[in-house]
């Protein structure tokens, strides 16, 4: 025979996997929206936002690197 407080604890534990399992689907959902609505505008031709970023042509002088500065390797030479 089952007690109240047995039934009371697998009640609370299926409704919190429910609800778990809501916030996943929930984020899921968010995400396939924004992919959905990125992929609709590069098929139709518009603007992606954060596209640029990704096919930035750089200058000889952008793509060189800085010269390097010597660095204190012991923790008690301080930098100011």
């Amino acid at each position: 025979m089952k007690s109240a407080a047995a039934e009371d604890d697998e009640e609370a534990g299926a409704i919190f996997l429910i609800i778990l399992e809501g916030m996943v689907y929930a984020v899921g959902a968010i995400f396939f929206a924004a992919a959905a609505f990125l992929t609709y505008q590069w098929y139709t031709g518009e603007a992606v936002p954060f596209a640029s970023a990704f096919n930035a042509e750089l200058s000889a002088k952008e793509f060189e690197m800085k010269p390097t500065k010597k660095m204190a390797i012991t923790p008690d030479e301080f930098r100011t």
